[in-house]
Formats: C-alpha cells, structure tokens, sequence
C-alpha cells in the first residue's frame, strides 16, 4: 500500500494527466491554471488553513522526535518538557521521573509545542508521571517551524528542496551512512542536469510531454510534503524514495542516449 503522502501526490499527478494536461499543448499554461484552481478549491472551501494545520502539526511531532527528551505530566491538558540533556537530573522509575536536581523545563499546552514557558523546577524529590520518554535522533537538522502559517511553507520550498535531494552532507562527526546516501543524492542531481541541459531529447510526443509533467508533479509534492514535516536526515531518506523513483523515470524518458553515445564514441577515438 502507499503511504498518504505518496497516495495523494500519486491522485494530484493523475487529475493533472488525465484533466489538466489536455487544456492546451502549452503545459506552463496547464499548470498556471492547475495551480490556480487547486488553490482556489483549498482557499475557499477553508482546507487551506486545514491543510497547513496538519502539515504544521506533523512537522511539531516530528521535532519532537528529532529532539528527544522526557515528557512529563502537568495535569490534564499541559505537560513539562526536559531536554534531551538534561534527563540525568532525574531517577527514572519505570513510568515515574523523581527530581534529583533542579533543572529546566518548557511549560507547555498538549499539542501546542510551540508556546513554551521556560522555568524552572527546583523541588527536588518531587515525582511526576512520564507521558512520553523519547531517545534523541542521531540525525537530527535545523528546520524552519511552520506555525501554522502557509506563506512560510511557501517560503521553505527552496529548504524543503535542499533537505530531500542534497542532504546529508557528509561530516566528519556524522555516521559514514551519510556518504553514500549524499552520493546518490549528488548521482541522481547529476543525472537530471545531464537530461534537461545537455542531453536532452527533443522529440518527445504531445502525451509523453503529459506523462513527464505529471511526474514532476508527483515528484515536486513528495518533495515539499516530506521537507516540511520531517527535521530527520535518517527518515528523510526512506521517505523519499518514491519521489527519486519518479525523477528516474524522468531521466530515463528524457535522456538523449543516443547524442551520449556519440560524444562517447568520439572521446574515445
């Protein structure tokens, strides 16, 4: 089966292939109208700001994943958050964490990580019941929050784009995992450039030319979908292999063989 995300980009490839595509032979005019409409139906009907919530709340979720650290209970509706760091001020006892030491915390409303109250609790023997004990991400990276609010997400696209398709960089400190990965990303880069500016085939076909577009459009939403919400280098990489998957198939429709089998010839003679 197929992930929500992949499902829905997969849906919004195929309206535009089978719907969008066929208004002209033109498919920046395709798209400007495709674009317009989506946004339309979504801004209207009130499931942008629907939409942006969700995104929002993901990419919250995920932070916390990245971060790590002790979640404990502060009543019904709040908790306090210890840093990842700073969970050796407590004896942890199963589902209960005892203060040994005075130590930060965020005071915080339950699904609204971000209105955070620094303070400080300084009673020590105090015990609170654990809501969530998460282990920090050894991948973790910097993201901008989206806060609910689209014209960031709009904003972050340049960001979403290095995140998926350049990182990780490779670093002495990261895991050696980091290089291949980044290699491939650099291969499949590589292999898109060649295709669109060097060797590119330039005798594609009305409905071909459909099929391209409609890959880059499920390839560009996985893209953003999984920049947005995901500040982990780790899971990054898994989910966004359907987006590389339909890069791929781009390279291989587009690619001018031909014209690189002939510089290859040459350099060879």
């Amino acid at each position: 089966g197929f992930k929500p995300y992949v499902f829905i980009a997969i849906l919004l490839g195929l309206a535009y292939y089978y719907l969008f595509s066929k208004i002209s032979r033109y498919a920046v005019i395709n798209l400007t109208i495709y674009a317009a409409i989506a946004f339309s139906g979504l801004y209207f009907t009130g499931n942008l700001s629907k939409m942006t919530h969700v995104i929002s709340k993901q990419q919250e979720d995920f932070m916390n994943v990245r971060d790590g650290g002790l979640y404990l209970n502060a009543g019904e509706e709040h908790y306090y958050y210890i840093y990842y760091n700073n969970r050796s001020k407590f004896d942890i006892k199963g589902k209960k964490a005892i203060l040994k030491e005075q130590t930060g915390a965020m005071y915080m409303k339950i699904n609204e990580n971000f209105n955070r109250i620094p303070m400080n609790l300084k009673n020590v023997g105090d015990t609170f019941d654990i809501s969530v004990q998460l282990n920090k991400a050894g991948s973790g990276i910097e993201v901008t929050p989206i806060k609910d609010d689209f014209v960031t997400m709009m904003k972050m696209i340049p960001e979403t784009v290095f995140n998926t398709h350049i990182r990780p960089l490779p670093h002495k400190h990261k895991t050696w995992l980091a290089v291949p990965a980044f290699i491939e990303n650099m291969i499949y880069m590589m292999g898109l450039i060649l295709t669109l500016f060097i060797f590119k085939r330039r005798s594609s076909s009305y409905k071909e030319n459909r099929m391209l577009w409609s890959l880059a459009i499920i390839s560009f939403l996985i893209t953003i979908i999984v920049g947005w919400t995901t500040p982990v280098v780790g899971a990054i990489v898994r989910y966004i292999i359907p987006a590389q998957a339909a890069l791929l198939i781009i390279i291989l429709m587009k690619f001018d063989w031909n014209s690189f089998e002939r510089i290859f010839k040459n350099s060879k003679a």
